[in-house]
Order: structure tokens, then C-alpha cells, then sequence
């Protein structure tokens, strides 16, 4: 049995500067308690799409809390950079044909 979760899909960033896209470099694909972030989402399973300007699902295949994985990025993004901004959204398709979408807030759209 699998339990795999699609997500179809980019967020565009908004403004992204060098520093932005190293520490996004940093962050995405990161384990956040490991590195001594205090969130309750331990992982980020997003990456950065080609060119750079894009935020993608880094194709884990038990990715699950997209929305709260986002909500801990744009956290950590905005302590550097206050006016961190992400738009677009990922389009989820879970393991029971269920689908919805997370927007670049962080918030589950039906």
C-alpha cells in the first residue's frame, strides 16, 4: 500500500534577492529542529524550481502539512526579511482522491 501525497504546481517569491535565495537555499529540503528552528513542522519539502524565482514540492513521497510547511517558511523567511512573499499555489492530491489547494499563505483552499 502506498501512501503517497501529489502536489502539482509552484509558489512564485516576490522580490527575491540574493539573500533571499540563499537562506531559502538553507531552509528548503531542511530538517528545521535539527538545525534549531522552534516550529512544530520539522521538515520542508519544498525546493528551489529552476531559475529561482519559484518554490516547488522537492518530490519526498510522504509529504504531508504542506500548509503548515509553508506558514514555517514564510516565519522564519520574514525574521530577515519582514516583507518575504510567496503567491501562486500548489495543487495536493492525497492517497484517498482527495485534493485542494495550499496557497502561498500557507492556507488550504477546497
Amino acid at each position: 500500500m502506498s501512501y503517497q501525497v501529489d502536489y502539482e504546481g509552484q509558489l512564485k517569491i516576490i522580490n527575491p534577492s540574493v539573500k533571499v535565495i540563499a537562506k531559502l537555499q538553507m531552509l528548503c529540503g531542511a530538517d528545521l529542529w535539527e538545525m534549531g528552528y522552534d516550529t512544530d513542522c520539522r521538515y520542508l519539502d519544498l525546493e528551489l524550481a529552476e531559475g529561482m524565482e519559484h518554490l516547488k514540492h522537492d518530490g519526498s513521497e510522504k509529504s504531508y502539512e504542506m500548509g503548515q510547511q509553508i506558514q514555517a517558511l514564510l516565519t522564519e523567511m520574514r525574521k530577515d526579511f519582514p516583507e518575504f512573499k510567496l503567491e501562486g499555489c500548489l495543487e495536493v492530491e492525497d492517497e484517498f482522491g482527495g485534493s485542494y489547494k495550499v496557497g502561498g499563505d500557507g492556507e488550504k483552499e477546497f
